[in-house]
């Protein structure tokens, strides 16, 4: 096994073998890094962004609360199709979801 921890599906480390659809959560992580400009582990996060720390777990909140668009890089102030981030966003969240095996 070979790959960057945070891309890696959590089931590895659960069960130490990697499932059929740990590629499909490592393309969802991908999605995120891309849509939002963000690593999906910040380390450097200061104490009152740490719910920004995770990516993944940020992206969930997000979606949650009806606020994915939050997500978007911010660079990029709001010059974006929303609805195509939205299916974006969408998309990486359905590849996070956990096996149901």
């Amino acid at each position: 096994m070979r790959g960057t921890l945070c891309y890696v599906a959590p089931e590895y480390g659960g069960c130490g073998f990697l499932m059929e659809k740990a590629d499909i959560y490592s393309f969802g992580v991908l999605i995120l890094v891309i849509v939002s400009g963000r690593r999906p582990l910040h380390v450097l996060a200061s104490p009152m962004k740490l719910e920004k720390a995770n990516l993944i777990s940020w992206s969930r909140h997000l979606a949650h609360v009806g606020n994915i668009l939050e997500l978007v890089d911010e660079r990029l102030k709001y010059d974006y199709n929303k609805e195509q981030a939205s299916m974006c966003i969408n998309l990486a969240l359905t590849c996070l979801q956990k096996s149901q095996n």
